[in-house]
């Protein structure tokens, strides 16, 4: 199965799922003020260092340098309603 999916789509069924499971977990970093431990086991990640590393790697930004970078951005926090006008 691995290999027909690499053949099809370029990636292991591990690459798809732990992409998946980064989405995930960059969307509650967006939207939350969980704790990043938390965030990590909900989405799938038994070990930081795993997490970390993993995130990094497909974002350029440790987790916590993650949220800062875009919470202080995000439209939502800019005029509270999450309205652009």
């Amino acid at each position: 199965m691995s290999r027909t999916c690499r053949a099809t789509l370029g990636r292991t069924p591990t690459d798809i799922v732990n992409a998946a499971r980064l989405e995930r977990a960059a969307a509650r970093l967006r939207e939350s003020d969980a704790a990043i431990a938390d965030i990590a086991r909900g989405a799938g990640f038994g070990h930081m260092g795993t997490f970390h590393k993993a995130f990094k790697a497909r974002f350029g930004h440790t987790p916590c340098a993650f949220r800062v970078r875009h919470r202080a951005i995000a439209p939502s926090r800019l005029n509270g309603a999450g309205a652009t006008g």
